[in-house]
């Protein structure tokens, strides 16, 4: 029924390695997302010291 050599899975291991080019942590866009999300941290912070109830209300 099954063949003793299976051609598919092979090319099917090669297939998610050229797919997920997202996991390189130095993508222009990676960066700008942390500097983005460090930028925000700073900003909630300073918020948070100012008045600490509405700070995650006004985030969100």
């Amino acid at each position: 029924m099954y063949s003793p050599h299976t051609p598919h899975p092979t090319p099917y291991t090669l297939h998610p390695t050229p797919y997920t080019p997202h996991p390189t942590p130095y993508t222009p866009l990676r960066r700008s997302f942390l500097r983005a999300n460090v930028k925000k941290y700073y900003e909630n912070s300073e918020k948070v010291n100012q008045m600490p109830q509405n700070s995650c209300v006004r985030s969100l």
